[in-house]
């Protein structure tokens, strides 16, 4: 058994770094090339590591700085094309707000933005032009805050509240010209343009005729006229607009001036003053017709004196221009408020067509519709009121009321806390319906005259309301006439916007907890004591009181 095993033949251990062969005993073939490139080199013994030489190291250094390189350039691409993408297309096209699916963007935001600026900072300007100094240096710091800001819209974040919320009412308007039969042609947008850049004294279009006044309203324009004329003669200044009223949706509709913003863009002197619609009415105001005709305090003395008539060298009057003439001005100062003022607002001419506009064409239109509508006379009351916060003190005047002796004016006086009208005995003057709020006038128009209602509640707190006198087809003062026509276009607006689907990043107004009452406009003014004057001992009023002598 041992002679066997001894007789066998004996294995070969394989050598190091080579595969056993398929048959047994003998030596693996070499790896092909391949398999060298696939696997790399394998070190030629157990536990002997292959020398690393020094090209090899450089090229394996090399390799790693352009893949740390790559990768570095790959981050750093992300990131510059992450935010070009952020800043000239996701903030962009941001959506602000939203009118029954109209998105406003905020691209849109910032070209209306700029524009409302631009038109601030030129009305400040022509305000600080008629104003004192003290008035003329605050309008300036005033229009400079505005060029400020201006410069800093586009690419912002942040909104301003009163342009979002303007913008969001033009769509208001826009979607809704179609319920009062209205609508906006090219044809509209063109010649709304040219109104505004056409000479101040040859108007291309003939502006809409003025109804009629009625008797009592022309006698009282006529007072107006005279009263007018004499305080001008007196030198009384024109009080100046308040500073919160410029850049207010109203005063970009009724006062903005594309010529003055062209002006303070940069435009030329020449063709911006004599393009401007507002520049050249302000300073060179034209007289009323009831006063040039009947104040001889417009009259000229040395006019009145010349037996030719003659006017001086200082009134000559420029010869009023032809239609083509006309045409041609306005044309050219449209062409100049876009060669300035569209660059700083970034407003192509389809941007300023599309943003401002339309929507101050179709606040126009349907302004004029709605407050046509409004007419010379109504049905008027004459009453007197108190006011008071709970309903348990009002049903305790009420019971004072019902006595043969009791004082209503007194009682006014003494318990109302409506402070307009409550020295005056609570009198509120004649009124229409529309100029209080419904729930007023609900109970007001149901009392009869020379009685007195039962309390009620209104979001002022409770009333007490007694009936003086009623008139049928009363005239109406302008100040009544207004309102009505403020109120007619504020209710149309807002039952436009409560039937349609609006989102806004605008903050609401909050609405104050305790609202004052609001008198009529043509209530009786509130009386102000007036100091007695002490007289001197030469009789002189107002001098100060001298010693008398024992």
């Amino acid at each position: 058994m041992a002679k066997s095993r001894r007789n066998q033949p004996q294995r070969q251990a394989p050598r190091p770094g080579n595969a056993p062969s398929g048959k047994q005993g003998q030596p693996a073939a070499p790896p092909s090339w391949r398999e060298r490139l696939r696997f790399g080199r394998q070190p030629t013994a157990p536990g002997r590591r292959r020398r690393v030489s020094r090209r090899e190291r450089e090229e394996r250094q090399k390799r790693q700085l352009f893949w740390g390189m790559g990768i570095a350039g790959a981050l750093i691409a992300v990131i510059l094309v992450g935010f070009a993408a952020n800043e000239y297309w996701f903030k962009p096209r941001h959506v602000l707000a939203t009118v029954d699916g109209t998105k406003i963007r905020r691209e849109d935001y910032w070209k209306v933005r700029s524009y409302d600026l631009l038109n601030q900072a030129a009305q400040f300007q022509q305000l600080a032009q008629f104003s004192d100094s003290q008035q003329a240096s605050q309008y300036q710091s005033m229009a400079q805050q505005a060029i400020t800001e201006l410069d800093s819209v586009w690419g912002s974040t942040t909104t301003d509240d009163t342009t979002l919320s303007k913008m969001v009412d033009d769509q208001v308007y826009l979607k809704n010209l179609d319920t009062l039969g209205l609508s906006i042609s090219q044809q509209d947008v063109d010649d709304y343009i040219a109104q505004q850049f056409e000479p101040s004294n040859a108007p291309i279009y003939t502006p809409t005729a003025t109804a009629t006044l009625i008797p009592t309203r022309a006698a009282w324009a006529t007072e107006t006229a005279f009263a007018s004329t004499a305080t001008a003669a007196a030198g009384a200044a024109t009080p100046a607009a308040s500073p919160e009223a410029v850049g207010s949706p109203e005063a970009a509709e009724t006062t903005g001036s594309p010529a003055a913003v062209a002006s303070l863009a940069g435009a030329t002197a020449e063709a911006g003053a004599a393009s401007s619609p507002v520049v050249p009415v302000a300073e060179t105001p034209a007289a009323s017709p009831v006063a040039s005709e009947s104040s001889p305090a417009a009259a000229s003395p040395g006019a009145e004196a010349s037996p030719a008539g003659s006017p001086s060298p200082e009134a000559t009057v420029s010869p009023t221009p032809n239609q083509d003439e006309a045409r041609q001005t306005a044309a050219a100062g449209y062409q100049q408020f876009q060669d300035n003022a569209f660059d700083k607002t970034h407003l192509s001419q389809a941007d300023y067509e599309r943003l401002i506009v339309r929507p101050l064409v179709a606040r126009q239109k349907v302004r004029e519709t709605l407050e046509a509508q409004v007419g010379q006379t109504a049905d008027q009351i004459h009453a007197e009121h108190i006011l008071v916060s709970t309903k348990e003190l009002a049903d305790s005047i009420y019971q004072q009321l019902q006595q043969p002796d009791a004082n209503f004016e007194q009682i006014a006086k003494d318990q109302s806390t409506d402070t307009t009208t409550a020295p005056n005995g609570g009198d509120l003057g004649w009124f229409p319906r529309g100029i209080m709020v419904p729930a007023f006038d609900d109970v007001a128009f149901a009392t009869q005259p020379g009685q007195i209602s039962q309390p009620f509640k209104t979001e002022f707190g409770w009333h007490i309301v007694k009936v003086l006198a009623s008139e049928p087809n009363r005239a109406l003062t302008d100040q009544q006439i207004n309102q009505l026509k403020s109120k007619k276009v504020q209710d149309w607006l807002d039952e436009q916007r409560a039937g349609m689907h609006i989102t806004s990043e605008a903050k609401p107004t909050p609405t104050p907890a305790e609202q004052e009452f609001q008198a009529p406009p043509d209530a009786p003014p509130t009386p102000t004591s007036t100091p007695t004057p002490i007289a001197s001992p030469e009789g002189e009023p107002g001098a100060s009181p001298q010693p008398q002598e024992g």
